[in-house]
């Protein structure tokens, strides 16, 4: 089955199987379950890999926005845009609960073994956040209002099989997480400025 959303002219379908979900008007509501995340420890301690996500296809060059909001209820709870290729090879960029109860950008890069590479903490409960690909360099941006953006992270990612880019969300700790996503946009186009995100 395939869905709809605005913003994105793809079709989108769930990985990791369905979770509960809703079409909003100007875009999507998805509820983790509890004990649902993706993860690859570094040092071989644990792999969790049972999050639900709903993906469409990633052009060469694309630039992908969206609002996201969730109450930051129990630890580890977040949502994110993802970027996946085999399943040891992706990409989350999270609004997350920290260890210390903070809201935090958080961004995860797998590549056999995921990285944590934790960001800015923020006031509220919304980011917008911004993932754009060029070739194989991958950008990760924030914004307060979703017109200036701030550079989080660049790095190289190459996969053997298509990309896909799409939608996250986490619980593993609470009895669940429900996020939001809006103001979603997707442009197969690359950027002019990677320092603005543009």
């Amino acid at each position: 089955m395939t869905i709809s959303i605005t913003g994105i002219e793809k079709a989108l379908s769930w990985a990791g199987g369905e979770t509960p979900y809703e079409i909003t008007d100007d875009g999507l509501t998805v509820t983790a379950k509890h004990g649902t995340d993706r993860y690859i420890a570094p040092d071989g301690s644990y792999v969790i890999d049972n999050a639900s996500r709903l993906l469409f296809e990633a052009d060469p060059d694309f630039i992908f926005t969206a609002k996201v909001h969730h109450a930051f209820s129990s630890q580890w709870d977040a949502g994110a845009l993802i970027l996946e290729g085999e399943s040891d090879k992706y990409v989350k960029f999270l609004i997350e609960t920290d260890y210390v109860g903070k809201h935090r950008v958080v961004s995860v890069v797998t590549n056999g073994v995921s990285d944590d590479a934790n960001s800015i903490a923020i006031d509220g409960d919304s980011l917008y956040l911004r993932m754009a690909r060029g070739g194989d360099t991958i950008y990760l941006y924030t914004s307060d209002t979703g017109a200036d953006w701030y550079l989080i992270r660049t790095f190289r990612f190459t996969s053997s099989v298509p990309l896909k880019v799409g939608f996250h969300a986490q619980c593993p700790k609470g009895d669940q997480a429900v996020v939001n996503f809006s103001k979603i946009s997707y442009a197969p186009v690359g950027m002019k400025d990677f320092w603005k995100g543009e």
